[in-house]
């Protein structure tokens, strides 16, 4: 069939170009050739492209146009075109960054967007631990923590604590070396497991993300063992850290003297000690 009495007749310059040129543009018959020029396209290529699609539409001369914007969008077929263009969106990657998102409606979505979420399960999590946005709770998640509660001390309170903590430790390693120089090795005992203690106190509030109570009754060589249950590690010969405890607890309590013998054997037992302890410290405060 000829389009002789629909729409080229309506404009006999399109319909004469028609009849010239069709087969020299590629076009295999009149009908194809005379539809394409209707619409401003002089190459079969794309006017295939265009029929195939499903916008090409005789009586919407806007047909084509809308094509091209389905075109410039991305997308790659009608439905989810019609589907984002309901919602107002119109590129295939935004239009499937909300279907993959997990929201139903596109309002909820948005909304979650302007908080910085693009996931349902991420929005809905974050919600379910008293977070607005996505910033906050990333950091969340990254912390390691199991509420807002944990969180707001690891944030907030931790690294005053461990602070306080370091600057307890400092003072005390430096007196201890004095006093053992000084050859009061009773003094040395009793600093070196005070700093020994200060540092696991450190290590377990970084760890366990709560703050160490006194009254709890932990002994240095329970926190210890708590410290490498956590990190499935070994921190210490348990044995030899009771050991030196109780020779702790005599200087302080029974007045026991302190060889020199026996003080460089504490020694060297608190400095592979600290040292192992101090190092974890830092690993956990990058």
């Amino acid at each position: 069939m000829f389009y002789t009495e629909s729409y080229i007749l309506n404009d006999f310059e399109k319909f004469y170009k028609a009849t010239l040129e069709f087969q020299n543009l590629g076009f295999i018959n009149f009908n194809e050739c005379a539809e394409s020029f209707k619409f401003g396209i002089d190459q079969r290529e794309k006017y295939l492209e265009f029929k195939k699609s499903g916008f090409l539409h005789i009586d919407n001369p806007n047909s084509y146009q809308e094509f091209l914007i389905y075109k410039e969008g991305g997308f790659e077929n009608k439905k989810d075109y019609l589907d984002a263009k309901d919602l107002n969106i119109s590129t295939k990657d935004e239009y499937l960054e909300f279907i993959m998102s997990g929201f139903q409606k596109y309002n909820a979505y948005l909304n979650a967007q302007s908080q910085g979420f693009n996931k349902k399960t991420e929005f809905d999590d974050a919600k379910k631990f008293g977070f607005a946005n996505y910033n906050e709770y990333e950091e969340f998640l990254k912390s390691g923590c199991k509420s807002k509660e944990e969180y707001i001390f690891f944030t907030n309170q931790l690294p005053i604590l461990i602070k306080k903590n370091q600057k307890i430790i400092k003072q005390t390693e430096k007196d201890a070396e004095k006093a053992f120089n000084s050859k009061r090795f009773e003094e040395f005992i009793r600093l070196r497991f005070l700093s020994i203690e200060k540092l696991s106190e450190a290590l377990y509030v970084s760890l366990y993300k709560k703050e160490f109570k006194h009254e709890d009754d932990k002994k240095v060589d329970d926190l210890i063992n708590e410290i490498g249950i956590k990190i499935n590690k070994k921190l210490v010969d348990y044995d030899e850290l009771k050991y030196w405890r109780r020779i702790r607890n005599k200087v302080v309590h029974q007045n026991l003297k302190v060889s020199l013998d026996k003080a460089e054997k504490g020694k060297e037992f608190f400095d592979e000690i600290f040292d192992r302890l101090f190092k974890l410290l830092q690993e956990l405060e990058k």
